[in-house]
């Protein structure tokens, strides 16, 4: 009877050890998960898909702020034609038009739209003027879908951006 219970003892004792060690590695994993992760534009552009979701900071070059309402810029990296559009949060009221050729790291969140033939189809009916500019889009959303092997293309944006600051 007293080995039973001295086995009970050892036993407690040891799954007791085994579970703080357990929960050390738990605690240590979420603080990693909760930083921020920071990007640069060419970085993000290879990695978006990883982030979906995600709060990031990422580092640009504003090569657009939207004159309607100033809620949107576009962010750019080493190739101009390789853009990221960020929409402000509640917390920005407007981007300041003097950004434009100014680099920033913008705070937001990593959002994806998935292009495929539904979505192309759904824009022809609902957005389709009947000019060439439009026909010619959509042209172009077909040519790239079909050259990525795949059935949809993705793009990725910035949205709840509710932090910016100019990077000196």
């Amino acid at each position: 009877m007293k080995k039973l219970i001295l086995l009970m003892v050892i036993s407690v004792f040891l799954f007791s050890c085994g579970n703080n060690e357990s929960k050390t590695k738990t605690e240590q994993s979420n603080k990693v998960s909760q930083e921020i992760v920071k990007l640069d534009i060419d970085t993000f552009l290879i990695k978006a898909s990883n982030y979906i979701g995600h709060e990031i900071k990422l580092t640009g070059t504003v090569n657009h702020v939207c004159k309607h309402g100033a809620k949107l810029i576009q962010l750019m990296g080493s190739d101009p034609l390789q853009l990221v559009k960020v929409e402000s949060g509640d917390e920005i009221e407007r981007f300041d038009e003097s950004l434009n050729g100014s680099e920033v790291c913008v705070k937001g969140v990593v959002t994806e739209i998935v292009i495929d033939e539904a979505y192309i189809t759904e824009m022809e009916n609902k957005e389709h003027s009947g000019n060439d500019d439009d026909l010619a889009k959509m042209k172009e959303l077909r040519k790239k879908i079909n050259a990525s092997g795949s059935d949809h293309i993705s793009f990725y944006y910035i949205t709840v951006c509710n932090e910016y600051k100019v990077v000196e």
